[in-house]
């Protein structure tokens, strides 16, 4: 049967199995010889495969065998813990992997250290992931591995863009309510209607900033862009102070912000629009005190803001409507969604957005984004940006009846009502550049395709030239039309379906949000696709995930 023991070899190093024949002893086989290796002083060693196998078969054949001398073979190692590094391709970030020891010498912080050195990386160690990561390997069971980020580049920081800053309320900053000097808020209250006097500034400069440095691992600079400066727009109503950097009004009126910097309008100011007063067209911007009368009109090249309401009356603007108040309308049937009537009762329609309390049986068209404090009721809706009903998040903002038409958003608390009043929601992601894109290489492709096509029919016919240099060069020139001409044709197609990617990504991106509940008999389309609910939603909202429209109890 043979014994075997296990000993350390004289340089430590390994350790011997030494089977002697002639002894009485277990029965020694794979699994008794690993037992006996795991109950050793040497359990953590390293087995060595061919070892055992070696082992084994000796064991085999001298039992066999007359010969009964001991035999010893190496069946375990002293393996040192083995230390690796992964640089990312931009040298910003630097991940140690450590293989724990089989019984040998663990990784040192010095050892460490100079590894890291000779890999270059010199800079953005993180001492304390260093630290850690040393203590897990030591722990760590023999063989197990660890890894862990120990060094990591700082990008560089880009600089600011200097920019104008406003130093008065514009109109579009104004629907909030005036808080009382007892804390609490008259909802009713907005202020004084803005405007501001000759003299006045506006807006002051910020200049760009230079930004920050960062620094790859190896200690090379990362230069930070700095910001640019910013331009200053001449416009009308307002001149620029070069000495103290700041845009200063040259007359009177209503400040309307710009891209690169103010303008100042004419206003036309009126405490009440009626028949006394008559309908209103301006070049400029118009402030009404109070309310715009029933059948009134009014036109402004520039903003309008009504300090009051809006009774079956008509608005126009170049720039944005404000109604701190509510607008009414007519009743109408829902039926009748006729959006381009001219004959509807109260209609606002402005070039930028549209800011109001409420509206029931109005027509509301804005070119920008569409602001309401309450509730829409009944209303005919369109405009090509996003839509919030309920101003601050409140839940309690309703949208019932009507056609809502949108870009791809809105927003509102509730959604039809406990009547199941059929409630009309279209949303119209921005898609159309890219689709007018993707016509346009679809135009390209059938061209390339079509070049590719005529160039091969030609290659029979220079084939069938006599061998020499003409032939030659004819060849080559239709080859490598006819290669280049299928390399765009390839660009061409993936640019496709890049575009269609981007469709796709901006329709799924589309939806309306409830911030409270949906009711049933709203009806939603999202770029054609559509879906009416039957049945109550609390929360969540209506979005597209191919092929359908869906409620998603998550989409905020």
């Amino acid at each position: 049967m043979g014994c075997l023991r296990l000993r350390l070899s004289q340089d430590k190093l390994s350790v011997e199995a030494v089977f002697d024949p002639a002894l009485e002893g277990e029965v020694v086989n794979e699994q008794s010889v690993r037992r006996q290796l795991a109950e050793s002083d040497f359990a953590d060693f390293k087995l060595s495969s061919s070892g055992l196998t070696g082992l084994l078969n000796a064991v085999k054949s001298q039992s066999a065998s007359e010969d009964k001398s001991p035999s010893i073979h190496l069946i375990a190692a002293r393996v040192d813990a083995e230390l690796s590094f992964s640089l990312s391709p931009d040298q910003m970030s630097a991940s140690a992997t450590i293989t724990a020891a089989f019984g040998g010498q663990p990784i040192e912080q010095s050892g460490f250290e100079q590894a890291l050195q000779q890999m270059g990386v010199t800079a953005g160690i993180d001492a304390e992931a260093v630290t850690t990561l040393l203590s897990q390997a030591q722990s760590a069971a023999p063989g197990s591995v660890v890894k862990r980020v120990v060094a990591t580049g700082k990008m560089a920081v880009a600089g600011k863009n200097g920019c104008w800053i406003s130093d008065v309320q514009t109109l579009r900053q104004q629907l909030q309510p005036r808080r009382r000097e007892d804390g609490t808020v008259d909802l009713r209250d907005f202020g004084e209607i803005l405007s501001v006097e000759r003299g006045q500034r506006l807006m002051h400069y910020q200049p760009p900033t230079a930004g920050k440095d960062g620094f790859n691992l190896t200690g090379e600079c990362l230069v930070a862009v700095p910001g640019e400066e910013a331009v200053f727009v001449p416009s009308e109503g307002v001149v620029l102070d070069e000495k103290s950097n700041r845009i200063i009004a040259s007359r009177s009126g209503m400040p309307v912000e710009i891209p690169g910097g103010m303008r100042v309008d004419n206003v036309y100011s009126v405490k009440t629009v009626n028949l006394a007063s008559g309908d209103i067209h301006f070049d400029g911007s118009v402030i009404v005190q109070n309310d715009v009368e029933a059948g009134m009109k009014v036109t402004a090249t520039g903003d309008v803001s009504v300090g009051g309401a809006v009774y079956f009356s008509n608005i126009e603007a170049g720039g944005d409507i404000l109604v701190r108040k509510g607008v009414v309308g007519n009743q109408r049937q829902d039926s009748d969604n006729h959006f381009n009537s001219s004959d509807l009762s109260c209609a606002l329609i402005a070039k930028g957005s549209l800011s109001l309390e409420f509206a029931q049986y109005a027509r509301l068209k804005a070119g920008v984004g569409i602001q309401v404090t309450k509730q829409l009721l009944h209303c005919l809706t369109h405009t090509q940006g996003d839509i919030e009903i309920g101003k601050g998040g409140d839940k309690n903002s309703k949208l019932i009846g009507g056609v809502t038409r949108a870009g791809s958003r809105i927003c509102c608390g509730i959604y039809g009502n406990e009547a199941f009043v059929a409630t009309d929601v279209q949303l119209s992601p921005d898609v159309q550049e890219l689709l007018d894109e993707v016509s346009i290489c679809t135009e390209q492709i059938g061209l390339k395709q079509q070049l590719i096509d005529d160039l091969k029919q030609i290659l029979p016919k220079i084939n069938a030239l006599p061998k020499g240099e003409v032939r030659q060069e004819k060849l080559t020139k239709v080859v490598n039309t006819i290669n280049h001409a299928a390399h765009q044709l390839v660009a061409l197609e993936q640019k496709v379906e890049d575009l269609k990617q981007q469709e796709s990504e901006r329709i799924e991106a589309a939806g309306i949000v409830a911030m409270k509940t949906i009711f049933p008999n709203v009806s939603v389309s999202i770029a054609g696709h559509k879906h009416k609910t039957s049945r109550v939603h609390q929360g969540g909202g209506l979005c597209y995930r191919k092929p359908e429209v869906i409620h998603e109890p998550g989409l905020k």
